[in-house]
């Protein structure tokens, strides 16, 4: 589980080109969190295979995953505005009910 949504935070930081170590200090992701997915980085045959079938099933698609908000693509184009994900986090935030993760509370997020 992941209701910080550090992940996210860490591929955002790394999609331009910085290292995952370095995002995953950034982000401040304890050891816990990042060692499994570290361990599997590590394995060249299971990172290889993963990558396959990643290519396997996102090759089948033409378009790029975009969040509607109220049906509309209301949100900065990735990779425009330096994949800042606070504008994602607050306005689907804005329109969640309930318990809300800590994520819809935090006062900074990682900028990259």
């Amino acid at each position: 589980s992941d209701p910080d949504y550090l992940w996210y935070q860490v591929l955002a930081c790394a999609n331009p080109g910085r290292t995952v170590a370095s995002c995953i200090a950034s982000v401040g992701m304890n050891a816990s969190q990042s060692d499994p997915i570290n361990r599997c980085m590590a394995d060249g045959l299971q990172s290889a295979e993963l990558v396959k079938a990643m290519h396997k099933v996102g090759d089948t698609y033409q378009d790029f995953p975009w969040p509607l908000l109220d049906g509309k693509a209301s949100l900065p184009e990735p990779d425009t505005h330096a994949d800042n994900i606070e504008p994602l986090i607050k306005a689907v935030c804005s329109k969640a009910a309930g318990d809300l993760p800590p994520a819809c509370t935090a006062e900074k997020y990682v900028q990259v």
